[in-house]
C-alpha cells in the first residue's frame, strides 16, 4: 500500500487527503515513513531539507526552481529567449508567438512600452496594454494602459527597478451568447519527470468568469476590473458573483432555495458540478455550452491547442528546472534521481480563449490553489457593489470535482504510470504536434551541462560557487579556444584585452537587466549570455547568436 505524508501540504492537504482516500492509500505522520511527500511551499529553498534527506524510493511534489521560473518577469524572459532561438534556428517566426501575447519586461523595456503607447495618438483603434507586477498575486496591482500617462501613474507607486511585465491586452475574448462575461481557464499540467520530460494535461479544469458584462477597453472603463479581469480573488467580492450553489455573494447564506437569486432561473444542484451556471465552472460544463452554442467549435482542436501550449511552456521552463535541481543537490547521482521522477509538480496555467478559439497563455502558477471550498459573505446585497466582506468558507462542488480529479489522477500517474489515468489526462509528450519544432531548444540543455561543469562543487571554494569571475571567464574562453584550434585568435595580448572588455560589458548588461533582482551569482541565463560572448571571441562562424553558440558547443 502506498503511504503518503501531508504534514507540509498546507492548502493542498484536503485535496491530497481526499485523493489518498479514493486511492486506498495510507496517510502517515512521519515523512521518513512515506512513499510520497506532499509539499506546498512556493520556494526551492523550502525543499533543501527534503532534497538532502529524501530516500531513493521517495517522491516529493515540488520541483526545485519552479517558483522562480513561474515569476512573471522570469517567464517572460524565458519565452523571449526561447522565441529568439527558434527564430534564429528556423529562419521563421516562432510558434511561441501564436500562444504567448507580445510581452515586455520592466524596467528593461520601459522605452519600448512608452513608444508603443505613444503610437496610440495616431491610431483610430487604441492598442491596450496590461501591466502586471511580477511579485503580484490575486489581481493586485494590475492596470490597463493606453497612454504614457497611464504608465506614469502606475510607476509612481513602485520602485523604478521593480519588476513588472506589460502584455498586449487581448481585446476579443470568446464570450457565451447569453452571458457576455469575459472568462479564462485554469488548466492543470503534471510534470512527472524533468529529464526525460514527461508532461500530462488534465482534461478537467476551472472556468472563471468576470462579474460585469464585457466591453472592449476604452478610456471610460479601463479601471473597471470586474469587466476586464477574471481573477477569482477580485470577483468573489462583487455582489454579482454567483457561487456554485446559485447564491450571489450578497446573500446571507441562510435563504431557502426558492428565495435564491439565480442565473437564467437555474439553481445549481448540489450533486452536479457540471451545470452550465455560476461564476466558476468546470471545463466540462464550458465545453458542453460551446458545443451547443458554437457549431464551428471543435473540441479535438481545442485540446490539441492546449497540448501544444503545455508542451512549449514546460519545454521552455525545463532548463531552469534542471539547473536549479543540480545546483540544489550538488550531487550528480542524486540530481539524476530528482530530475527523472523523484520530484514532480502540478502547475496551474491560466489561459484565455479568443473569439477564434485560439488559446493564449497568460501566466503560470507554480503553486496553484488546491482549496476545495470558497469564501462567502453574510452582508451586503446583490448589485454591482464591490468590496463585500468575506467571512466564512463553505464547500465548493466545482472545486471538489475539478481539484479532486486533478490530484487523484496525478498521484495515480506518479505512483503507477499513465495507463490508469488516460480517462482524465492526456500524454502531452506523446501527442504534441510541435515537439520537433522544439528540438532547437536542446541547445539550452548543452549550456546547462557546461554551467554545471563550470560551477561544480570545490571549484574556488563553496563561497565562490556560481560566481563567474573574470579569471573563470578567461579559463572557459581558453578551453573553447583550444578545442577550436585557436580559430579567430589575433594574438594573446589583443584577445586578452578584448576578453576583459567583453566580460565587463556582459556584467554591466546583466546588472542593468536585473535591476533590483541583481546579485553576484551567475544564473543559467547569465551563463548563456556569457557563452554567446565567448563564441564571438573564439571566432566561430554563424549568422546569429544561436548558430555561433551551436558551432562552439558541438
Amino acid at each position: 500500500m502506498t503511504k503518503i505524508c501531508v504534514k507540509n501540504a498546507n492548502t493542498m492537504c484536503d485535496a491530497a487527503l481526499a485523493a489518498s482516500s479514493n486511492l486506498g492509500w495510507r496517510v502517515v505522520l512521519k515523512e521518513k515513513s512515506a512513499d510520497i511527500l506532499m509539499h506546498s511551499q512556493a520556494t526551492a529553498n523550502a525543499l533543501v531539507v527534503d532534497i538532502t534527506t529524501i530516500k531513493p524510493n521517495q517522491k516529493v511534489s515540488k520541483i526545485p526552481g519552479s517558483s522562480h521560473v513561474a515569476k512573471k518577469h522570469v517567464l517572460a524572459d524565458v519565452f523571449s529567449r526561447a522565441s529568439k532561438i527558434i527564430n534564429d534556428s528556423e529562419d521563421s517566426s516562432s510558434f511561441i508567438e501564436e500562444f504567448w501575447p507580445k510581452t515586455y519586461s520592466l524596467p528593461a523595456d520601459l522605452d519600448e512600452v512608452r513608444s508603443e503607447l505613444n503610437k496610440n495618438k495616431k491610431r483610430k483603434k487604441k492598442k491596450t496594454l496590461i501591466l502586471k507586477p511580477s511579485d503580484g498575486s490575486q489581481g493586485e496591482g494590475i492596470s490597463l494602459l493606453q497612454t504614457p500617462s497611464d504608465l506614469k501613474a502606475c510607476m509612481v507607486t513602485r520602485s523604478s527597478n521593480a519588476k513588472s511585465v506589460v502584455q498586449e491586452y487581448l481585446p476579443a475574448p470568446l464570450l457565451l451568447p447569453a452571458e457576455p462575461f469575459k472568462f479564462d481557464l485554469r488548466i492543470y499540467v503534471l510534470v512527472r519527470s524533468v529529464e526525460p520530460l514527461e508532461i500530462y494535461l488534465c482534461k478537467e479544469g476551472l472556468v472563471r468568469f468576470a462579474t460585469s458584462a464585457y466591453e472592449k477597453p476604452q478610456r471610460s472603463n479601463l479601471s473597471d476590473v470586474m469587466k476586464h479581469l477574471t481573477n477569482y480573488s477580485l470577483n468573489k467580492r462583487s455582489g454579482e458573483y454567483i457561487h456554485n450553489d446559485g447564491k450571489t455573494s450578497g446573500g446571507s447564506g441562510d435563504e431557502e432555495e426558492e428565495d435564491l437569486e439565480v442565473v437564467a432561473d437555474v439553481v445549481l444542484p448540489e450533486d452536479d458540478p457540471h451545470e452550465e451556471v455560476g461564476s466558476k465552472r468546470t471545463l466540462t460544463s464550458l465545453l458542453k455550452t460551446l458545443q451547443r452554442t458554437h457549431p464551428d467549435f471543435d473540441k479535438e482542436d481545442f485540446f490539441q491547442n492546449l497540448v501544444n501550449l503545455s508542451m512549449a511552456t514546460v519545454k521552455a521552463m525545463q532548463p531552469s528546472l534542471v539547473s536549479s535541481t543540480r545546483s540544489l543537490c550538488g550531487d550528480d547521482e542524486k540530481a539524476e534521481r530528482m530530475l527523472s521522477g523523484q520530484c514532480f509538480q502540478i502547475y496551474g496555467l491560466d489561459v484565455l480563449v479568443d473569439e477564434r478559439y485560439r488559446t493564449w497563455l497568460l501566466e503560470v502558477n507554480g503553486n496553484p490553489s488546491m482549496r476545495l471550498d470558497h469564501e462567502v459573505c453574510n452582508t451586503g446585497g446583490s448589485g454591482s457593489d464591490e468590496g463585500l466582506a468575506l467571512d466564512h468558507y463553505v464547500p465548493s462542488i466545482v472545486d471538489e470535482c475539478v481539484k479532486g480529479i486533478v490530484m487523484k489522477e496525478a498521484l495515480k500517474i506518479v505512483d503507477e504510470g499513465f495507463e490508469g489515468a488516460a480517462e482524465h489526462y492526456i500524454d502531452v509528450s506523446g501527442t504534441s504536434t510541435i515537439s520537433e519544432g522544439l528540438e532547437c531548444l536542446d541547445i539550452i540543455g548543452d549550456v546547462t551541462a557546461h554551467y554545471a561543469a563550470a560551477f561544480s562543487r570545490g571549484r574556488g571554494g563553496e563561497d565562490n560557487r556560481n560566481k563567474l569571475t573574470l579569471s573563470l571567464f578567461r579559463r572557459i574562453l581558453a578551453k573553447f579556444r583550444e578545442e577550436k584550434g585557436g580559430i579567430g585568435v589575433r594574438g594573446m595580448n589583443s584577445l586578452g584585452a578584448d576578453a576583459d572588455l567583453a566580460y565587463q560589458r556582459w556584467d554591466l548588461d546583466r546588472r542593468k537587466k536585473k535591476g533590483d533582482d541583481f546579485d553576484v551569482w551567475c544564473d543559467l541565463w547569465d551563463f548563456y549570455d556569457a557563452l554567446v560572448v565567448i563564441a564571438k571571441l573564439v571566432g566561430v562562424v554563424g549568422r546569429n547568436d544561436y548558430e555561433k553558440l551551436s558551432a562552439m558547443l558541438k
